[in-house]
């Protein structure tokens, strides 16, 4: 393949999607900074989030752009990382059980307005490493409650609200 073809499709890769220079240089500071809650007298829901790895949180956008102050890591349920923890444990009144042999916590999300979430994780053999990042996108609605889980099962990753 010719070397101005492997240039267009770089460029095309980083200018499609979500995907931005700008993003990538600022996912390290992201996964540095935990995620903002809104105020409690703002509208807003609540989000039990368990996970066996990173869960980020990106308020009020449809994409994992890690450019907003709010945006940061909502929770890190498993493994080593050097950086923002989350909110392990914390309690916001969501009904329901969280999932057993997941790490949980629970928190105040904007509602009206679309929350990115990206889920994080890696993992290794003795021959191979892998990596697994899954984003979806929700509109939470004020006054809502929500479960959602994010976790690996096998080979494959799965993230569900």
């Amino acid at each position: 393949m010719s070397r101005s073809i492997r240039f267009g499709i770089t460029i095309l890769m980083l200018l499609s999607g979500c995907s931005t220079i700008a993003h990538r240089l600022d996912e390290g500071a992201q996964a540095m900074r935990n995620y903002t809650e809104p105020s409690p007298s703002s509208p807003h829901a609540l989000v039990r989030v368990s996970s066996d790895s990173q869960v980020i949180f990106e308020p009020a956008t449809t994409c994992v752009t890690s450019g907003q102050a709010a945006s940061g890591v909502a929770l890190v349920g498993g493994g080593w990382y050097v950086g923002a923890k989350g909110y392990p444990g914390q309690k916001r009144e969501v009904p329901g059980v969280a999932p057993a042999g997941l790490v949980s916590a629970e928190m105040r999300v904007d509602a009206g307005s679309a929350l990115a979430v990206s889920y994080n994780t890696s993992w290794s053999d003795s021959i191979r490493q892998y990596q697994c990042v899954l984003s979806r996108k929700f509109s939470p609605e004020p006054g809502a409650s929500y479960q959602l889980v994010a976790r690996r099962s096998g080979e494959r990753c799965q993230m569900a609200v």
